[in-house]
């Protein structure tokens, strides 16, 4: 998640002993984490669907029911914030890193598709007839402000975490407080967009290194 730096195994005299350090790799072991614990959350309510203690303790917090206009407000905005937050990074970005850009555009896609073609199906939670099982809006919403994060200059990263988290945390206690999914849905819904987005960042920024131009080490001097 920070720029790349080329440094040089100690030792070595040619370019196949160059190494980047950058935050690729931390995303990748990150993001894989954060979708295998919705995968095993998964497949544990694949087999008890019912509400957990964990639903039952956010419940204590953020009662179900509650259908104010900023709650019902924000589930109206679920799909106009995800593709206009998808198109403004992606078009502040792909000047400067264009792996990066690829990879807002590419990640946000590639998590709602998961979540609503392959892990709702598989995990066949419901709740009011309907799949629920990850949040499918908290998927979007966190996947957009993960992005927007990774995206921003490093000195504007403070602002943007606040913006971004204000924003997923509370379209999850939106679709909690409507009733339209439970607690562990929506939080499933958070670890799953961030995870896809983290491995989806991550991978690009390999691949941009693969394919980008070779640097040569620097003559002795």
């Amino acid at each position: 998640m920070t720029s790349g730096r080329v440094t040089s195994a100690p030792g070595g005299n040619g370019a196949g002993r160059w190494r980047i350090r950058d935050g690729s790799q931390a995303e990748l072991v990150v993001g894989a984490g954060l979708v295998a614990v919705v995968l095993v959350g998964g497949a544990v309510l694949r087999a008890w669907p019912a509400p957990d203690a964990i639903d039952h303790l956010v419940w204590h917090v953020v009662p179900s029911g509650q259908h104010t206009p900023l709650y019902t407000g924000m589930a109206r905005l679920r799909a106009p914030a995800v593709a206009g937050g998808v198109a403004v990074v992606f078009l502040l970005t792909v000047g400067r890193n264009r792996w990066r850009a690829l990879a807002c555009l590419v990640g946000p896609l590639l998590a709602l598709v998961l979540s609503e073609l392959a892990v709702k199906p598989a995990v066949g939670r419901t709740l009011g007839g309907s799949l629920s099982y990850p949040s499918g809006s908290t998927v979007g919403a966190v996947v957009v402000a993960t992005a927007a994060f990774l995206a921003a200059p490093r000195r504007l990263r403070p602002v943007v975490a606040v913006v971004a988290l204000s924003y997923a945390g509370l379209m999850a206690v939106s679709v909690v407080a409507t009733g339209s999914h439970y607690p562990t849905d929506a939080l499933a819904g958070l670890a799953f967009g961030a995870g896809i987005m983290l491995l989806t960042d991550g991978a690009l920024a390999r691949a941009g290194r693969w394919w980008g131009p070779r640097r040569e080490p620097a003559a002795p001097s």
